[in-house]
């Protein structure tokens, strides 16, 4: 719901600024559908990883759309 008012650029450039690899691992995840076991082979790291990283990445990247709406709100 949170990502609903931003363009798909705006939302990309978001979960860029995760730096690496939270931002490869939601881009395979969410853009190319890769599962968690595919994107730990394809990254080299165990599936446990990938997972606790994801999670971690979509909680900072909630945190930066809240963050940027009530900024576009103060404007």
């Amino acid at each position: 719901r949170e990502m609903e008012s931003f363009s798909e650029t705006e939302l990309y450039d978001l979960v860029i600024e995760l730096g690496e690899p939270p931002a490869s691992i939601l881009l395979l995840h969410y853009v190319f559908r890769e599962t968690y076991e595919e994107i730990a082979q394809t990254l080299h790291m165990p599936v446990g990883t990938v997972r606790s990283i994801a999670s971690r990445s979509r909680e900072k990247l909630k945190k930066k759309i809240l963050e940027r709406r009530a900024a576009d709100d103060d404007w």
